[in-house]
């Protein structure tokens, strides 16, 4: 029996019949809620796109960046559409966005800096005027799939040689990607439906890089203030410089050190690092040893604390403690 329509129930309301094939994102309110737009559904408690197509009877929910699923799709659109305006403004540039940072993600470039090391003030605010430029427009947001060779082509023809090296090892008959005026990533999952709903954000100059600020779930309507966090940002700089040490910087590199035949010595390094840090830590405490009482430890389930411990604990040993 071929099925021509559904019933459709969105926002609690009662149920209407839709034809089968109707995007998800036709049914929602254009006004948004409390001032926010819509950036993705809950369709039978499965986020998706407001391009989804409905195919079943469902229950629909709309989303805004005050839902956690909404914040989530709104971070992720914000880094999609500076991902875009980089490769734009600077597409020979190294780019990549980094770690969280209080409330907003640290990002590094070598974009306009006279040493190539960091990115400059000037070239920041440029990157912001351009971000801005592009919400105005409302440029859609399109997904779609593409055969493997297209994909292959569109990341090559763009300069997106991370992206390669994650395809040189899977071969599957389609990808699904994320397009915005011809700019194309991997969809890792649902995005705004176009530019014009990403208005919250602010890029803050973070020497040697800078911060793509959000504003916050509880309290959508602005940015978040700033708040520095120096000594968390050294412990992330310093996991970054072991990676350059450990020459892999991406996932696609990784690939290729296993392929290579190469990964215990990769791991033999790691290894030789850690031990040299817990060194260094064992030796600064021994330094001040009339002063330090109690060594805490924290971290989440299974990340390693009792593996650190006894690892310390020999590294004090030699040091007489």
């Amino acid at each position: 029996m071929t099925v021509t329509n559904i019933a459709v129930r969105t926002q609690g309301r009662p149920p209407t019949t839709c034809p089968v094939g109707t995007a998800v994102g036709t049914l929602a309110d254009k006004a948004g809620q409390n001032g926010l737009p819509y950036v993705a559904a809950l369709v039978n408690n499965d986020v998706c796109s407001m391009t989804y197509p409905l195919t079943v009877n469902a229950d629909v929910r709309f989303l805004t960046m005050a839902d956690p699923h909404g914040w989530r799709i709104y971070r992720n659109s914000l880094c999609f559409l500076l991902a875009k305006v980089m490769n734009d403004l600077h597409p020979t540039a190294q780019f990549s966005i980094e770690h969280s940072l209080g409330a907003g993600i640290y990002c590094s470039s070598n974009a306009s800096a006279s040493n190539g090391s960091g990115i400059g003030r000037d070239a920041v605010a440029a990157i912001e005027r351009e971000m801005r430029d592009l919400i105005r427009r409302d440029a859609p947001i399109l997904r779609h799939k593409m055969a493997y060779m297209d994909a292959v082509r569109a990341f090559k023809d763009s300069g997106q040689t991370d992206k390669l090296n994650i395809l040189k090892f899977r071969n599957p008959p389609r990808i699904v990607i994320h397009e915005c005026e011809r700019f194309f990533d991997f969809a890792h999952g649902p995005l705004a439906p176009s530019t014009g709903s990403l208005r919250q954000f602010a890029l803050i100059p973070y020497p040697p890089g800078f911060i793509l600020q959000f504003a916050p779930r509880e309290a959508p309507g602005a940015v978040a203030p700033f708040e520095d966090q120096p000594h968390l940002f050294r412990i992330l700089q310093e996991h970054k410089e072991w990676g350059r040490i450990l020459g892999v910087t991406t996932v696609g590199r990784l690939n290729e050190i296993i392929a290579d035949g190469k990964f215990e010595e990769f791991v033999q390094t790691a290894e030789a690092l850690h031990e040299k840090k817990v060194a260094e830590i064992a030796g600064q405490i021994a330094a001040a040893r009339n002063r330090v009482k109690l060594i805490l430890i924290a971290g989440p389930s299974s990340s390693g604390k009792t593996t650190f411990a006894k690892r310390l604990t020999v590294h004090l040993t030699v040091n007489g403690l």
